[in-house]
Formats: structure tokens, C-alpha cells, sequence
């Protein structure tokens, strides 16, 4: 079992690439998208919201940017993303609404 700390880090670290160039973590995305529907509340909560950082990630001056890549390859993570906004557990349906904003 990877350690809280160690899960955010990685997290923000997928992110970064994320934001450098999708490609980079594209094997990453079933991933994310099996951790969304974990058991543990503080994994959704964390993947939850890097899941919508993603979504909500624009790059300026690229046509057709990251989050295009999610919605068009991977449309089923966001139907998962969509989902948490109805959560049994609050913290998870509030990081799944900072998202959608």
C-alpha cells in the first residue's frame, strides 16, 4: 500500500506531465480511471480531483489541448469523474464539484 504523501506526489507529478504534454502519462488514464470507484474514499477523493484538474486544463495556443485527448480517447473518464459529484462520501462529491466548476 502506497503511503498518502507518496500517492499525492505521484499524483501532482502526473499532473505536471499532464500539463507538459498528455502523451506522457496516457498510460496512466485506465488507471485513473479504475481509481475512481476504489473502495478507499481518500484515493477517489485525490484521483477525483486530479481527474478534474485535467479536465479543466486548457493550453493556450494549442488546438485540440490536453483535456480534448481525455474527453475524445477516454470519454468513459469522464462519465466516472461525472459520477462522484454523487458520492457516498462528501469529501469525494466536493473535489468531483471543484472540478466541474
Amino acid at each position: 500500500m502506497v503511503s498518502q504523501e507518496r500517492r499525492d506526489t505521484l499524483l501532482k507529478v502526473v499532473y505536471e506531465l499532464f500539463a507538459v504534454n498528455a502523451a506522457l502519462v496516457c498510460r496512466v488514464f485506465p488507471h485513473l480511471h479504475a481509481d475512481l470507484i476504489n473502495r478507499d474514499a481518500l484515493r477517489r477523493r485525490a484521483v477525483t480531483a486530479l481527474v478534474g484538474r485535467m479536465l479543466a486544463h486548457s493550453s493556450p495556443g494549442q488546438a485540440g489541448g490536453p483535456e480534448e485527448l481525455l474527453v475524445e480517447r477516454y470519454p468513459l473518464l469522464l462519465d466516472r469523474h461525472l459520477e462522484r459529484l454523487e458520492d457516498a462520501d462528501e469529501g469525494v462529491r466536493l473535489a468531483a464539484w471543484d472540478g466541474a466548476k
